[in-house]
């Protein structure tokens, strides 16, 4: 009788979006009772320090991924803790969807965040969490709180239709400088939270910011060491289109060498 929690605010980012982007969405939840509230994981990435990384570097969930995780174990898995508290989001009929990969039943909240920290009486956090869609269509997304293996201290907030579109990522046209040498295109990354940076496998997640510039590039190797193209250090992404001609029938074999990330398309 002494536990309390509120859910006092669910904001989506935007409710139209295309495939592979990421659908941003902010909870704010209020300790309305008398005792510590405390999370689990997944939460905001912490520093080496223990400082937050900033608020928008939320944990990402796949379209298909739940908190749970899969029987193949390509995504990772937060089962509950008895009596720790999440803020949840989902869509009615998600666990009953075809090929449904969890591992566990969700009640149709698949994704879910963990506290930022512990919530004492009269507190409030803002907590934030992104998914990433893949499969066009509507969802009539809902939100709610819940202590696990417990109760559901909210369930059905905020609910709202997202529509997720085909994706639009047109690919780079190839170009070339005065001298005709190919040249590839620099961008700075766009804001992407650590986490799916660093184990995302799809290409769509990478989004492009601000373009920089272009510099002449054959494909060979190019060593910056600490630093990177146009005065850039990191932080930085780079494209480039280029035609190749096969002479003669057979198999030809393209692969990509860097010291990060690369993607790497045949024919689209």
């Amino acid at each position: 009788s002494s536990t309390g929690i509120q859910l006092s605010n669910v904001s989506y980012e935007r409710t139209r979006l295309a495939s592979g982007e990421l659908l941003k969405v902010t909870f704010t939840v209020r300790n309305t009772g008398t005792t510590m509230l405390r999370g689990q994981a997944p939460r905001v990435d912490l520093t080496a320090g223990g400082g937050l990384n900033g608020p928008d570097n939320g944990y990402v969930y796949d379209q298909d991924e739940c908190f749970a995780g899969n029987s193949s174990g390509s995504y990772p898995s937060y089962p509950k803790e008895d009596d720790r508290f999440r803020v949840v989001l989902g869509w009615s009929g998600w666990d009953t969807r075809p090929n449904n990969g969890c591992t566990g039943a969700t009640s149709d909240y698949p994704w879910r965040w963990g506290l930022n920290s512990d919530l004492g009486p009269g507190q409030e956090q803002t907590l934030v969490g992104y998914v990433r869609f893949r499969d066009a269509g509507t969802y009539r997304l809902q939100a709610g709180i819940v202590q696990e293996n417990v109760q559901y201290f909210a369930q059905a907030i905020a609910p709202t239709s997202v529509t997720v579109t085909d994706e639009t990522i047109a690919p780079v046209a190839a170009s070339y400088d005065t001298n005709l040498q190919p040249q590839a295109q620099v961008y700075a990354l766009g804001n992407i939270p650590d986490n799916f940076l660093a184990r995302t496998r799809n290409p769509l997640s990478i989004v492009p910011g601000d373009y920089v510039g272009s510099f002449a590039w054959d494909g060979s190797w190019v060593n910056w060491g600490e630093g990177g193209p146009l005065g850039l250090s990191d932080g930085f992404l780079i494209e480039q289109t280029r035609v190749f001609y096969a002479p003669v029938a057979g198999s030809y074999t393209f692969r990509t060498s860097s010291d990060d990330g690369s993607w790497l398309w045949v024919d689209g």
